[in-house]
């Protein structure tokens, strides 16, 4: 059975939306190879459409790096009740991101990997379909987010994780491996 890992970079104050404004100083070559590994591990990439259309511009065509080829290459699931196709390549529609997992999760032992943490997130933690969390902390404070801006939002009750690894990154980040609590 396949594994639901969701990855998602925050600052120290719990910003993760517009990333490109406070994360791009602590990439190095040691998040690459992290990043790269992981979605070799990937057998799906799974999608809103706002996160589609905008990795599908820079990762339309294959490419020599590893892991922009693999980009390019890998499956992907849209959830998006907008859309009824997809033009990146690769690319199968549904208008149920939980249903669509439900579906692909039982045809293999891989990864269904999504970025981010936002409502289709929430939607597979709701149906208890989320695994994995790989929480990347930036040691930076954003200062600029409303509350959609934040990793958590507000919700009844609490949603426990166990830590099952932490990996350093040589530019400060250090990403939390978190599982559902009970499912490690």
């Amino acid at each position: 059975m396949r594994k639901v890992v969701a990855t998602v970079y925050t600052s120290l104050d719990g910003v993760i939306n517009r990333p490109e404004k406070w994360s791009l100083e602590y990439f190095s070559k040691q998040a690459s190879a992290y990043q790269t590994d992981l979605l070799a591990d990937t057998d799906v990439l799974l999608q809103g459409r706002r996160t589609y259309e905008s990795f599908a511009q820079f990762w339309n065509q294959p490419s020599e790096d590893a892991y922009n080829h693999r980009m390019y290459q890998i499956p992907k699931l849209l959830a998006s009740r907008t859309l009824d196709q997809g033009t990146w390549n690769n690319t199968t529609v549904t208008d149920n991101a939980v249903r669509g997992v439900e579906k692909i999760r039982q045809d293999g032992d891989g990864l269904v990997l999504t970025y981010g943490f936002g409502s289709i997130a929430y939607d597979l933690l709701e149906a208890n379909l989320l695994d994995e969390l790989h929480v990347w902390i930036h040691p930076v404070l954003a200062r600029d987010a409303s509350p959609d801006d934040l990793l958590f939002t507000p919700g009844s009750g609490k949603t426990p994780f166990d830590v099952v690894g932490t990996t350093s990154l040589d530019s400060g980040v250090t990403i939390l491996h978190l599982s559902v609590a009970g499912r490690s």
